[in-house]
């Protein structure tokens, strides 16, 4: 039902923002725009039907993994949060490509990079996402400068509906369901999750998927 409903509004969004590029004349800046409004909603689209289909059994996670290109993946990462110039993702990787499943890596790196930003107090917000080969498992960590998780949060963050902060900087409520998600994908895909954070400095979260 749910998967469902978000498609509808999404196929208007992707319809209205081909409409704007045909039917009218814009300025080169507003179509780059439009253009990253489309890619992300059907982004957004592909991945409301792929979690729908790994819902359905937990061996997909396995059964689904594929070659994942590290350019297509940056590319798809930098797009989908391209709406502000004050955000920069660096990604810090020898690797051209890994094995696994990328609607759920897809989906764990969008949770981080999402909290990263919503609880950021500094200017600019800066994230690098590492990507290492360590024989029987690829390792990975996501890095930020956001505000930082209190000591009392640190065993807590990871708890559904264990949320740190009422409001984020959006005024939006959390419910502590981002990370609990995270960590339910990478335990499903044999790997582990850890952070190490500092109030005002920032945060790093570390993580590891099976081959």
């Amino acid at each position: 039902m749910v998967a469902h409903d978000l498609r509808s509004p999404l196929n208007n969004i992707i319809g209205v923002a081909d409409l704007l590029t045909t039917a009218y004349t814009i300025e080169p800046d507003v179509e780059e725009l439009l253009r990253i409004v489309k890619a992300s909603s059907v982004k957004l689209k592909s991945l409301i039907s792929d979690l729908l289909e790994q819902s359905r059994s937990d061996r997909l996670l396995h059964e689904s993994a594929s070659n994942v290109s590290l350019d297509e993946l940056k590319t798809a990462i930098n797009d989908l949060f391209a709406c502000n110039n004050k955000r920069v993702i660096h990604f810090n990787t020898p690797l051209e490509y890994i094995h696994v499943n990328k609607i759920a890596l897809e989906q764990i790196l969008i949770n981080l990079i999402s909290n990263a930003i919503k609880y950021n107090d500094k200017e600019v917000t800066e994230i690098e996402i590492g990507i290492a080969d360590n024989n029987q498992e690829y390792a990975f960590y996501v890095k930020d400068n956001s505000k930082g998780i209190a000591n009392e949060f640190m065993e807590k963050v990871f708890n559904l509906f264990e949320a740190q902060q009422a409001k984020d900087n959006y005024g939006d409520k959390g419910y502590g369901m981002g990370l609990a998600i995270v960590k339910e994908l990478i335990n499903k895909m044999g790997g582990t999750i850890s952070l190490d954070s500092a109030v005002g400095i920032g945060t790093k979260f570390m993580f590891t998927i099976k081959k």
